[in-house]
């Protein structure tokens, strides 16, 4: 009886303490997915805000400004939800939006694989864009003022910022009868990271009057692929007779200038009069602005109803800030002005910082991130600072006791997380970087609870910068999405893809494995967070078999992930008939077998150890708009024939494709499957396509027809077979 009410006990014992471990694995899993969370949040809004606010300033500089910035994109991102439209850019977090608000029109992209870049953020006419720049020109737009029958030179410049050189088409689109327009040049080439250019010469009639608009367009080839660059044009024809005699084009500049540089910018200085005007004489305001502006020279005469080009050079001395002005034009009795907005970059403009580096060099030290000064005249100099978050999972009231800057201490005392620092003023010289020596220092233990770290600089000019977050340990598993096949799919055959893809924050992945039947199947170690993932398996046997994919990242805890779904997947197929193979062997087109004779192949079509083949030695590969194979087998006794390859797709661009085509008589062909960019991944996939729907010839033909627009473009074919299979 004792003994009876012993055993009863230890059960309920047990049964509570399992209770309690699954409600401890609950509650822990809850706080990993909220870490990860809070940090791919963190590093995306820094991120949006810091190309909104980049984008203003670049546009209030005029077309042509560009900067380039430091961007971080978290894991988790859902490229079909990122984007940069009118005023908004938005990164799409685990299915979370986080936006920033720009007040200016913003075109272009953004990554959305995890990692750092750098990207350029540009000015033009009316609009920011945003991206990277493999080539540009110097000027977002043309506009040209002339007078009646006059005529003006404009000219702009392609800058190839590739390692080879770029080739460069020019056209133009331009209907306009009472202003003609003529180029320089029609091609030209620019030298690897230089600069070259043309001429536009507009030539006014006696009617023309007002604006006259078209555009130029540069098509330019480079070892990054094709691009084009349309540049809007405007000429605006001024007429004699107007109520201002005396007129400057344009009339503002918003001048974006660093300290100890200085900035050039082209004016018009026209007469709309049709008599002469004399002794025009440029003055600059009192104040600062007004004071950077290099004397201009004077205009001794300008003949009725024509422009003369003056050029107006800003000088910004060391110690200065933002400030406003004007350029006055007067002939004595007219005068128009030029308005003069000067804006210095801030030192938060200026700042860059990473976490690349850092690393706990003890439980209590947080050492070696990175601070740099990316500005080649201004200095930077850090006044305060913020060190947030450790606190929200600190078991150890750990409190921060020492800032260091370079190996020299700036602060020492006890502060919280969120509480202002008054650091002794560290500067960071121009174009300078530090590493090594900078430190957080903690009282405790500050590394043992998944704490997290997050800063906030304040600048000597009131400007101020915020850091993505860096984790003291990883203690996140990795998140896996199964992608296909789908719950409960049926395979006719025993070749079956498994597609997954898998990210985590704050680590590599170190493998993935294939889970069947709860048994690891297959190990891959050469994985690409954010993307389609692989696995391919041929089942020995018909039957229902689960799957599921684990994943580990490369930290010190190698944290395991599973989607944790344990798929169902039936296989119900018989062994095929081979009607016809070609496994590419070697480099003979007549290889393989079953097939009515060798393959006919024109263009850039070729048989390649390049490029990784599927499985043998070799694979076909086409490439431009020549490449073409085609072969014939006779089909005329099967009924249930069906074609099985392996296909890859390489650095398609938006017009690239590449087409599968089958024909009864070399004759009459349809097209059973095209490739495009969003196939183009530089993975190999599996197709089957059933061939029994169409006229099974005694000579049916099967051919694959590349599209492309350059060698650069690849689509590759592995193990062809034609097979006869009965479900």
């Amino acid at each position: 009886m004792n003994k009876a009410q012993a055993s009863v006990e230890l059960l309920v014992i047990l049964a509570v303490s399992m209770v309690l471990i699954g409600l401890v694995l609950f509650t822990s899993n809850n706080e990993m997915t909220g870490i990860n969370s809070n940090k791919a949040n963190s590093d995306a809004k820094n991120t949006v805000e810091k190309i909104a606010k980049t984008s203003e300033a670049v546009f209030d500089s005029g077309p042509g400004t560009k900067k380039q910035i430091y961007i971080s994109i978290p894991s988790g991102v859902d490229p079909t939800k990122t984007s940069i439209t009118d005023n908004t850019v938005r990164i799409n977090v685990n299915g979370t939006d986080i936006i920033a608000e720009s007040k200016v029109e913003l075109t272009g992209s953004i990554p959305t694989e995890k990692g750092n870049y750098w990207v350029w953020i540009t000015s033009h006419q009316g609009y920011v864009s945003i991206g990277g720049i493999a080539v540009e020109t110097d000027k977002g737009s043309i506009y040209s003022t002339i007078a009646q029958e006059t005529t003006a030179i404009e000219n702009i410049k392609v800058i190839n910022n590739t390692a080879e050189n770029a080739d460069v088409g020019v056209s133009y689109t331009w209907v306009n009868t009472e202003v003609s327009m003529q180029l320089s040049s029609n091609s030209f080439v620019v030298p690897a990271g230089s600069v070259s250019g043309i001429d536009l010469n507009f030539t006014s009639g006696s009617s023309a009057v007002g604006n006259y608009t078209g555009e130029l367009i540069f098509d330019v080839d480079t070892v990054d692929g094709a691009k084009q660059i349309v540049i809007p044009i405007t000429v605006e024809v001024i007429v004699g007779g107007s109520d201002q005699p005396l007129m400057i084009f344009p009339d503002f500049w918003n001048a974006l200038i660093e300290q100890g540089q200085s900035d050039s910018n082209n004016f018009q200085v026209c007469n709309t009069t049709s008599g002469t005007l004399t002794n025009i004489v440029f003055t600059a305001s009192n104040g600062n602005a007004g004071n950077w502006v290099e004397p201009i020279n004077s205009i001794a005469s300008l003949a009725g109803n024509t422009c003369e080009q003056i050029t107006v050079t800003i000088n910004v001395p060391f110690g200065e800030s933002s400030d406003t002005g004007t350029i006055t034009g007067s002939d004595g009795s007219n005068s128009d002005f030029i308005s003069l907005n000067v804006t210095m970059p801030s030192m938060a403009d200026n700042f860059n910082f990473s976490w690349d580096t850092a690393l706990f060099s003890s439980n209590t030290r947080l050492d070696n991130w990175t601070i740099e000064n990316i500005s080649s005249t201004s200095n930077i100099v850090i006044s305060e600072m913020i060190v947030w978050d450790w606190n929200e999972t600190d078991l150890d009231n750990a409190r921060l006791n020492r800032i260091r800057f370079s190996g020299s201490n700036y602060w020492s005392g006890l502060a919280v997380a969120g509480e202002l620092i008054d650091v002794t003023d560290f500067t960071i010289n121009a174009l300078t970087s530090y590493s090594s020596g900078n430190r957080l220092q903690f009282n405790t233990n500050a590394r043992n609870n998944g704490e997290y770290f997050r800063i906030t600089f304040l600048f000597l000019d009131g400007s101020s910068y915020t850091t993505a977050i860096y984790y003291s340990s990883d203690i996140v598993a990795p998140i896996i999405l199964l992608e296909s096949p789908a719950e409960g799919y049926t395979s006719t055959g025993f070749n079956v893809q498994f597609d997954y893809s898998v990210n985590d924050v704050d680590s590599e992945i170190a493998y993935c494995e294939l889970i069947i039947d709860g048994a690891v199947d297959q190990t891959d170690n050469t994985i690409t967070e954010g993307t389609t993932q692989s696995f391919s398996k041929t089942f020995s046997a018909n039957g229902i078999y689960y799957w599921d994919v684990n994943c580990v990242d490369d930290s010190i805890n190698a944290n395991k992930g599973s989607s944790n779904e344990n798929r169902s997947i039936k296989i119900n197929s018989v062994d095929p008939i081979i009607i016809a193979f070609h496994t590419f062997p070697d480099s003979s087109w007549s290889s393989g077998t079953g097939w009515l004779a060798g393959w006919y192949h024109s263009g850039d079509a070729s048989i390649t150890t390049s490029g990784t083949p599927y499985s043998s030695p070799r694979h076909l590969r086409l490439r431009q708009a020549t490449g073409y194979v085609d072969r014939a087998v006779d089909l005329s006794s099967y009924s249930n024939p069906k074609l099985e390859f392996w296909a890859k797709v390489n650095s398609f661009e938006a017009l690239d494709k590449a087409y599968i085509l089958v024909s009864p008589d070399d004759i009459h062909w349809t097209t059973i499957k095209t490739f495009t960019s969003a196939d183009s991944d530089n993975a190999y996939h599996f197709y089957e396509f059933d061939l029994k729907d169409y006229i099974l010839s005694s000579e049916f033909w099967i051919a694959f027809d590349a599209e492309m627009n350059n060698r650069n473009d690849y689509f590759y074919v592995d193990d062809i077979n034609i097979v006869q299979r009965t479900p």
